[in-house]
């Protein structure tokens, strides 16, 4: 399910993922403004539990193994630490919402004013061996101000899935017990993320568009978790219906058509030149850019 649309504040935001997101099978359990923030949503379906909570210009999201009526995020069972995206109060551009009723995702674009993007994305990796349930949640941290360097993981900007961010965990069993899985986490619960420079996608992903054809192949976005015996990881899943993609000759917005597949691009923040300097634009993400598959 693919929805866009318009919202003038992250309150007004989370109430139409929630109606997005109850049209596609999950369960609300809580929407409201009487938390003490200026709205608070939380869901599940299956066994990915998510509480999102607009405040200030920001939406906070959280994860957590299971729901308790009448308590707050705080006192949920297993509750992650908190991933915070920037929007600003708003009004936005658009948004964009990305789901598939057989899946357990929700990827969240928000269009801060035109030509500048924010992520959220979260829900349940495609995963593999014995990790679960594998819950994730990423956000885009970005300091609309000022100048940076030149690529989404250095100088405190950070989107969706690059190892330098501090606002994106995994949930996930490894070995018998229970973390929340994140870059820069105390060993053993670390985890190892595809968009940074040197990163597993990142040297495909350098190399291209082909010089060949112009064409920009997409990139999985495969994560490891760390074991419990510390420094060994293991590739537990990857992103449903994301890719990574260089979108030099990819216009925000443009729709790719692969066989049945329709994907559409959307830049990690704004597309733009980068220097590899501090003086490169602050809303300049270079070519970094997310591709969704739009379902219908």
């Amino acid at each position: 399910m693919y929805q866009p649309g318009t919202a003038n504040s992250p309150s007004l935001l989370l109430q139409a993922l929630a109606t997005f997101a109850g049209n596609a099978g999950w369960a609300i359990d809580l929407s409201n403004n009487t938390s003490g923030d200026d709205w608070t949503l939380a869901m599940h379906k299956g066994s990915c539990f998510l509480w999102w909570r607009a405040n200030a210009g920001n939406i906070n999201i959280q994860g957590a193994t299971g729901y308790t009526a009448g308590q707050p995020v705080g006192s949920q069972p297993n509750v992650s630490p908190v991933g915070t995206a920037n929007p600003g109060v708003g009004p936005y551009a658009s948004y964009q919402f990305f789901t598939d009723p057989n899946n357990t995702y929700l990827h969240v674009v928000v269009e801060r004013v035109a030509g500048v993007f924010l992520h959220i994305h979260a829900g349940q990796l495609n995963t593999v061996g014995g990790a679960a349930p594998c819950t994730y949640f990423q956000t885009t941290q970005w300091d609309f101000s000022g100048t940076w360097g030149s690529v989404p993981d250095i100088g405190g900007n950070y989107v969706p899935w690059s190892q330098a961010s501090t606002s994106g965990f995994v949930g996930a069993t490894v070995d018998g017990t229970f973390y929340w899985f994140g870059p820069g986490r105390p060993s053993p619960t670390r985890a190892l993320m595809p968009v940074q420079r040197a990163g597993t996608q990142h040297r495909g992903w350098s190399r291209t568009p082909n010089q060949f054809n112009a064409l920009a192949p997409f990139f999985t976005l495969p994560i490891f978790l760390e074991r419990a015996s510390g420094g060994t990881y293991s590739y537990v899943g990857d992103v449903p219906d994301v890719r990574l993609v260089n979108m030099s000759y990819i216009n925000a917005g443009d729709e790719i058509v692969i066989g049945a597949d329709t994907w559409r691009v959307l830049p990690a923040c704004s597309k733009g030149p980068t220097s590899g300097t501090i003086n490169s634009p602050v809303i300049s993400s270079g070519n970094y850019a997310f591709a969704f598959k739009k379902i219908p």
